[in-house]
């Protein structure tokens, strides 16, 4: 449920209760005009209250998220993660019931590089880390000549797990 509404709702119960009270009130029962005032009053607050909570916090609330969505540091930290990450998408995967036996070699989750000879030069899988520049230092071939066997725009886009054509040097 929608926290503004139940505070909305909560304050229109609340004027309610108060409006009925100041109505019952031994001295108020013999002067209506007063009664009247009180109840228009109780019932402007709630409205107010209800306008605050409906209009006025849901909008300081987009102001203050569009301005940490666009400060400096957070556009920095974005650009980190998605040269550290990339678009890797890690799915946990599904635990095995322990079954007493034989000690069992565990199961690396890590990609291994894999290297394969062709016509054109070699073929690099990326790793999580690796940047254009660090996998040409592997090789011994500059950045821009695997940029271009790659058809890469941007030297800083690229993702793991990607196979990248490594021409010879």
């Amino acid at each position: 449920m929608n926290t503004a509404l139940v505070i909305a709702f909560l304050l229109v119960l609340l004027g309610f209760i108060w409006g009925f009270w100041l109505i019952f009130r031994k001295d108020m029962v013999t002067q209506p005009v007063k009664v009247i005032t009180y109840f228009v009053g109780a019932v402007l607050a709630v409205l107010i209250a209800i306008f605050i909570t409906v209009r006025i916090f849901p909008g300081i609330a987009v102001r203050f998220l569009d301005m940490a969505t666009t400060s400096s540091d957070v556009q920095s930290l974005k650009q980190k993660t998605d040269q550290l990450f990339g678009s890797m998408t890690v799915t946990p995967a599904p635990v095995a019931p322990v079954v007493p036996g034989p000690p069992t070699t565990p199961v690396s989750p890590v990609v291994t590089p894999t290297l394969s000879i062709q016509r054109t030069g070699q073929t690099y899988v990326v790793q999580l880390g690796d940047t254009l520049y660090s996998i040409a230092r592997k090789f011994g071939v500059s950045a821009q000549a695997i940029q271009t066997a790659n058809g890469i725009t941007d030297p800083n886009n690229i993702k793991a797990g990607q196979v990248l054509i490594i021409p010879k040097p």
